[in-house]
């Protein structure tokens, strides 16, 4: 940026003898303009960084949320529910393998992030994942020692006749895609070396 050159001040020249009067040609070299503060956001409201990393995250399991919010928030007729998904089988089984992803990069990340950081992310998120156990195994979704397996023949078949068995993953505020979403977000938060104040403590309780 060009040097902005500001004026030297005279005060009360009216009253003051002439020859105390500086001259005005000098200049004074302004060498930096510093910008204003950082503006936090009131903590009810959402900063876009933190809606986009939480999209970013759900957009892993994209194709199962969108239809499945599409429709249950708009369909009141199950058997219309049901029928969609008997004729929607790729756009089904491509949900569950994103969703089966986006678990894996939770659990992943966690555990990165506690090994480097010694935070405690991996227990929270395995806390999570416990919650909903029987959740996710009654519609085809288990796992040994947090590794995940999808049987889509059980996934396939439980959206199909029974999709109300899936609120659980996108319901808000303690659904448990959106639960993980927010410790997504606070692991990106530290790792990105983003500041954010207060944010510090909740990453060692």
């Amino acid at each position: 940026m060009s040097n902005i050159t500001k004026s030297v001040s005279i005060t009360n020249y009216r009253n003051g003898p002439t020859s105390k009067v500086k001259n005005t040609t000098t200049s004074q070299i302004v060498t930096h303009v510093y910008g204003k503060g950082e503006v936090h956001n009131t903590p009810e409201h959402r900063s876009g960084n933190e809606r986009f990393i939480i999209d970013a995250f759900y957009s892993n399991a994209h194709n199962l949320k969108a239809s499945f919010m599409r429709l249950s928030s708009h369909e009141t007729d199950t058997d219309n529910l049901k029928n969609y998904y008997k004729t929607h089988e790729e756009e089904v089984i491509s949900g569950a393998e994103n969703l089966l992803e986006a678990i894996k990069i939770i659990v992943a990340s966690s555990k990165s992030c506690d090994r480097i950081y010694g935070t405690h992310f991996g227990f929270v998120v395995e806390s999570i994942l416990n919650d909903f156990e029987d959740a996710l195994k009654a519609i085809g979704i288990t796992h040994i020692n947090y590794k995940y397996h999808l049987d889509k023949g059980i996934f396939y078949d439980a959206i199909c006749h029974s999709p109300d068995q899936f609120k659980f993953l996108f319901r808000l505020p303690d659904g448990m895609m959106e639960m993980l979403a927010r410790v997504y977000l606070k692991i990106q938060g530290l790792t990105d070396n983003t500041r954010t104040e207060g944010r510090i403590i909740d990453y060692r309780t």
